[in-house]
């Protein structure tokens, strides 16, 4: 078979499922992302809960943890202190 001698419409048709492959594997992949974003949102807010019911934690501590957390990872974002209490 001559690639060249084909049409538009026969090159999509030998095409397409290569494009179905990249669509599958890209949603796919962002469902595997957001299943692990969401598991250490809820790991974070675990271990902030327990630290705040045995009064270790307050609303300093976790302003202090935000602070932390921009030191340690730069251009992170999305751990602001509300954002953090409300993962708890």
């Amino acid at each position: 078979m001559e690639l060249a001698n084909l049409n538009k419409n026969e090159l999509s048709q030998i095409f397409e499922p290569i494009i179905k492959i990249i669509e599958n594997l890209r949603w796919d992949t962002f469902k595997a992302v957001n299943r692990e974003l969401i598991n250490m949102y809820w790991d974070i807010g675990n271990f902030v809960s327990e630290k705040v019911s045995v009064s270790e934690w307050g609303k300093s501590v976790v302003k202090e943890l935000y602070i932390f957390i921009q030191r340690k990872n730069e251009g992170i974002r999305g751990f602001l202190p509300q954002n953090i209490w409300c993962m708890k």
